[in-house]
């Protein structure tokens, strides 16, 4: 494979050409960067600066997509398994430098140096407040990456040689940036944002409001079992604000690129993945209405929907060919977070005896039928009554031996007096569903978190030890270039904030729920 050549500039960072995954030669600029013609005015700056930082948060360049959302997010966390014979990957605990690094290497400048250029171009507070809204939700996903990362004591010039933060900290002050930039923008909901510069709300600030109140909600959630006083505290601000969270499909947040759909190219055109065993095998069991707008048909005559396992060998390319791909068109919208996510984090604060405006069963409920509603799907009231229906097994149709067991067999419909686990477990299965061709790696936080859902463990664990047998992968390690580049703050963080050894079988903070593995 050709090795990636990063190119990184002082505010906005160059994005990746088009094209298969092992060809890097040629550089594009990331539709969503300020160029020169942007900077003639301040307005023109503030909109390049701003869209350039929504195109990092879901990356709107392909590459950067591939090993952020894909290569990481969706393999680890159950949704796509590669059917391309590469020697090192992620979803077999081995993965090349060049993959694990990419997103540290890139977003953080990126991102970091467009809200640098942003915050120093204007005094406008809404502005300012969308701009601090999108770093913090940014950053505290690429703390979920990695763990502790440079992030207050950045300098101005974007450099990645800083001292890092805790995640504790991250957290903390992602948490008072967002009540600050909501506060700000509620005063003025009212006004507008520049429709120009806003790509996903269309300067709408309520709208803003409530997705950063669903970020908050979602931190919060995140975090319960290292500090659940301030997990409740802060989801119960978010959706007792007086704009509340996401509760609706017509303020889901996304995008249409206005070229591409990063899914269709690097699933179906490139060909490189297909849809995991893991969801297949969930919504077969569950005869799934949503399963015709998810996946395409397999080759597989008496198998309809067939998936591929996740974290195969070399020796087994291509075994997957046959196998269900993403249904998805070069046009679609680019999904960020939907009500259903929204409605399901309440449910599980419900669940928990938060005040979340409602019980958890009708919150469970709301949340299956918004997901239904946001993909076109009708049945959704048999769905729901469905209390027997239980995940299929993995059966091989290639017949190259990945044929696996499922550890689990819940149910859909809700059981009242269920021991807690059972209806939680319920919670994050059905959420995991529902963001299906959202961010990936929000599936594989909330596995990390939960131990839900009950995912197959990987083909071929090729960590050497590094992870058990029947483990998974808890975070990526940092860039070789930190050991270089900045060496006394790499070795300070995993000395101290990190908490393990820079690899993939050590937890993050908010990562230490007993039952997980």
């Amino acid at each position: 494979m050709k090795r990636i050549q990063y190119i990184i500039s002082v505010l906005l960072v160059s994005a990746f050409a088009t094209g298969c995954i092992a060809n890097y030669e040629k550089i594009n600029t990331n539709p969503y960067e300020a160029t020169d013609e942007h900077v003639v005015a301040d307005d023109y700056l503030i909109q390049g600066a701003l869209k350039t930082m929504l195109g990092y948060y879901v990356p709107s360049q392909e590459h950067q997509f591939q090993f952020m959302n894909i290569l990481c997010g969706s393999t680890l966390g159950g949704y796509l398994a590669e059917q391309k014979g590469w020697d090192l990957k992620t979803s077999t605990y081995n993965p090349n430098d060049e993959w694990a690094a990419f997103t540290f290497e890139n977003v953080i400048p990126g991102v970091f140096g467009a809200y640098t250029q942003l915050v120093s171009s204007t005094e406008d507070p809404i502005a300012r407040s969308v701009a601090e809204i999108v770093n913090v939700a940014t950053f505290v996903e690429l703390s979920d990456i990695y763990g502790p990362i440079p992030y207050s004591k950045i300098g101005m010039d974007g450099s990645l040689v800083a001292e890092y933060d805790s995640q504790q900290e991250i957290y903390d002050l992602g948490f008072e940036k967002l009540t600050a930039a909501i506060n700000a923008l509620t005063e003025r909901s009212g006004s507008t944002l520049n429709a120009n510069a806003d790509i996903i709300y269309g300067g709408d600030l309520k709208k803003w409001v409530k997705f950063a109140n669903t970020i908050k909600l979602r931190m919060a959630m995140r975090i319960v079992y290292a500090d659940a006083a301030k997990a409740k505290a802060m989801a119960e601000e978010a959706v007792n604000h007086t704009f509340g969270v996401i509760t609706s499909n017509s303020e889901n947040a996304g995008y249409v690129h206005p070229s591409q759909n990063n899914y269709y190219l690097c699933c179906v055109q490139w060909g490189d993945y297909r849809a995991a065993a893991d969801i297949v095998c969930y919504m077969n069991g569950y005869n799934d209405p949503r399963r015709s707008s998810y996946f395409s048909t397999s080759g597989y005559a008496d198998k309809p929907y067939a998936g591929w396992r996740r974290g195969t060998r070399m020796s087994d390319s291509n075994g997957g060919n046959l196998c269900s791909n993403v249904n998805v068109t070069m046009g679609d919208k680019m999904q960020w977070i939907n009500a259903a996510e929204a409605t399901f984090l309440r449910a599980e604060g419900a669940l928990r005896g938060w005040n979340m405006g409602a019980d958890a069963q009708s919150l469970y409920e709301d949340a299956i039928r918004l997901s239904f509603e946001q993909w076109g799907v009708s049945g959704v009231d048999a769905y729901i009554a469905n209390s027997s229906a239980t995940p299929e097994d993995y059966t091989d149709l290639s017949g190259k031996g990945y044929s696996a067991s499922f550890r689990s067999k819940v149910t859909i419909a809700w059981e009242n007096g269920a021991e807690f686990e059972k209806n939680l477990e319920r919670i994050i299965t059905q959420k995991w569903i529902a963001n299906w061709r959202g961010t990936g790696i929000e599936g594989w936080f909330e596995f990390r978190r939960t131990g839900y859902p009950a995912l197959f463990t990987t083909g071929a664990n090729l960590s050497s030890g590094v992870i058990a047998e029947d483990g998974f992968a808890r975070r990526l390690p940092y860039p070789i270039n930190e050991l270089t580049n900045n060496s006394a703050n790499y070795r300070e963080a995993v000395s101290n904030l990190l908490g393990g050894p820079d690899n993939m079988a050590t937890r993050v903070w908010w990562d230490c729920n007993p039952r997980t593995k």
